[in-house]
This record gives structure tokens, C-alpha cells and sequence, in this order.
């Protein structure tokens, strides 16, 4: 398989340590003061059904450049702008509640950003930068905000290790199965390579979606979660047949991950950076993910991850020991689901 020249030139530049956007600093980041952000009770309420996005993204809710989101112990999300000016506020009660490859989540919790963006959070406050320019900055303070990531409730078949003591580099190829033959057309599917921090903190993966956002065909997009809040790259689309590559680099230089979803046989990619998860003690997977699935008929075809490459810190190749996982109440009309190891390298995912 020939790779793509310009997603090869990305992973080449960041092997060799150099940055696509200027290091932050933790002081920069928590250089926000929380008394900068002018809150209004009686200001303008919004009833958020769909994601957050600061691309203008259509069918998403988007949000000003720059913007500061503040999670209170109440449950309230509010929405300022980058002065610290009130834009309007949510409650949780009348939050919808959206589908991700980490679990179903709040619609207030989870973001898309420009391709390219790097994520760092430190503590509970998360700032999100494109270019070395600050685009939003997510302030969690509600003291509920701590949960096991993924949550795995819609993981329906996976491979896992959970003894990885340090990594660099984990690659797979995939190719984007047939679509389901008579989806419901909530049916939702996630297909991925993951890597999660040990304590089940956070989670990155490059994800082929099913359905996301109601798109009715495959997407795929580099996401990453940790501290109750989710991010992803905008998506792109692709078609059944294509080649997939997932991959995720870890760049000592900037103690960030590189995760790049590709479309290998378009030459289309996206890729985010972020601190959510660390470089050693970790778990890594693949996995089929569902919602709103009810028998074969709402699944995609097999799907075989292959070519798949881990390396550790001093940047040797080596073996991980898969196990294969299936999710608890699988609705009974779903049968035929079988995790095939073949080799550290290789796992059928079979529907």
C-alpha cells in the first residue's frame, strides 16, 4: 500500500520533533482568570441538542472563535465570548444527549475543532489552540465532572491489552466496511483504534463514524476526551472500500499526542494534537462501537484491522497480547459477533 505523500510528510516532521503549532506553556494555559467572566442570571437560555463547533459547521451549534465555556456544579454550561462577555447559558435538564465513540454525552460537553488544533489540559481547564492562537477555552467546576473513559456501554465487540508500559506509536489500517443493509435511521456505528491512559481518565482515537450527526453515510475524524469534555477534528467523508489508516504518535519534545485519522485512498486526512493522555501505562484497543442498534441489519459488514505497528519510547517494534471483549446486553436479534486474533498485528472484528 502506498501511503500518502502528504500525511507521510506530517508523521515524518513530527517524528522529527518539529511542531505544527508553538508549545504552550502551563502558564499560558491557566492564564485565564476565572473573575474575568461576567455571569448573568437573568441572560439569554439555550436549549442544546447538538454539538458545539467553532467551524460553522451546519446542523452543529456553533460557537464564536475564541469563546470560553464555563461547566458549574449546578449543571449549568455557560457561553462567553473570548472577553469574558456572557453569550447565553444551558441548563442540563434541557440538554440532548449525542452519541460518541466515548459514550453518550452531553451535547454541551462536546466540541468540533479545525483540523490541525492542539488540546491541552491541565487540571479541570482545558484550552484549545490552532495556529499558536487560542480558539476556546473549557472551564470544568462541576465537582460531578469525574468518570471512567470510555464509558464502553456501546462497545459491542473489541481486542484490548491492558499492560502496555510504554508507547510511542500505534498504527492500524482498516478498510471502511459495507454500510448496514436496513439501518434504523438512528442506527449509529464507531470503528477505531484507541489508546487509554491508565485509570480510564481519557481516551484519543481516530474514528470511521456511521451515522454521526445524522449524516447518513461514513465520516470519519480524530477525537480525544478527558475531564468530562470531548473534542474532534472537523470530519471528511469517505466510502465503503476505502483504506484507513489510524495512527497516533507520541511527540516527546511537546508531551502531546498526534492522532491522525486518513483516508488513504482519497489522500484526505485530519488530525488534532492533546495532552489527554500520557506515554506510559496505558491500554490500548480496537473496537466496534453502537447505539441504537437492535439486530445485523443496523451493523456494518467485518471489519479487519491489519498492518498494525506498536512501538515503544526508544522506538523499538513490539508485541502486544490482544483479548477479545464483547459488550454486556446485546440485544438477542444480534448474533454471529466474533473477536479473531490473529497476531499482535491483525484482529477481525466479525458482525
Amino acid at each position: 500500500m502506498n501511503k500518502n505523500k502528504l500525511g507521510t510528510l506530517f508523521v515524518a516532521m513530527l517524528i522529527l520533533g518539529v511542531a505544527f503549532t508553538p508549545a504552550v506553556c502551563a502558564a499560558e494555559e491557566n492564564d485565564f482568570q476565572r473573575s474575568l467572566l461576567k455571569f448573568n442570571d437573568s441572560g439569554k437560555k439555550k436549549v442544546i441538542t447538538s454539538e458545539f463547533s467553532i467551524n460553522s459547521h451546519n446542523g452543529l451549534h456553533n460557537i464564536q472563535n475564541g469563546s470560553i465555556v464555563h461547566y458549574s456544579s449546578d449543571g449549568r454550561t455557560t457561553v462567553f465570548d473570548s472577553e469574558g462577555k456572557q453569550s447565553f447559558f444551558a441548563i442540563a435538564e434541557e440538554t440532548g444527549n449525542i452519541s460518541t465513540p466515548s459514550g453518550m454525552k452531553a451535547a454541551t460537553h462536546v466540541f468540533e475543532v479545525p483540523s490541525g488544533s492542539e488540546i491541552s489540559t491541565k487540571e479541570n481547564i482545558t484550552n484549545v489552540y490552532q495556529n499558536g492562537v487560542k480558539i476556546l477555552t473549557v472551564i470544568n467546576d462541576d465537582n460531578k465532572k469525574t468518570e471512567t473513559i470510555p464509558a464502553y456501554t456501546g462497545w459491542l465487540e473489541y481486542s484490548v491489552d491492558r499492560n502496555v508500559d510504554d508507547l510511542s506509536m500505534f498504527r492500524a489500517d482498516w478498510i471502511v466496511p459495507s454500510e448496514p443493509s436496513n439501518p434504523d435511521d438512528d442506527a449509529i456505528n464507531f470503528l477505531f483504534n484507541a489508546i487509554v491512559p491508565y485509570g480510564e481518565s481519557g481516551i484519543i482515537q481516530p474514528v470511521l463514524e456511521w451515522n454521526q450527526a445524522g449524516s447518513d453515510r461514513w465520516t470519519g475524524a480524530s477525537w480525544s476526551g478527558a475531564n468530562g469534555v470531548y473534542f474532534h477534528s472537523n470530519r471528511i467523508n469517505v466510502d465503503a472500500g476505502d483504506t484507513i489508516e489510524g495512527l497516533m504518535l507520541w511527540d516527546d519534545y511537546h508531551n502531546r499526542w498526534y492522532i491522525g485519522f486518513e483516508d488513504v485512498t482519497d489522500n484526505n486526512f485530519v488530525y488534532i494534537y492533546s495532552t489527554d493522555a500520557d506515554d506510559t501505562n496505558l491500554d490500548v484497543f480496537t473496537t466496534l462501537e453502537t447505539y441504537n442498534v437492535d439486530d445485523n441489519a443496523d451493523l456494518p459488514s467485518d471489519t479487519t484491522f491489519y498492518n498494525m505497528l506498536f512501538k515503544d519510547e526508544n522506538d523499538n517494534t513490539i508485541t502486544v497480547s490482544w483479548d477479545e471483549k464483547y459488550g454486556s446486553g446485546i440485544p438477542s436479534a444480534i448474533n454471529g459477533l466474533d473477536v479473531v486474533i490473529y497476531s499482535s498485528s491483525q484482529v477481525k472484528l466479525r458482525t
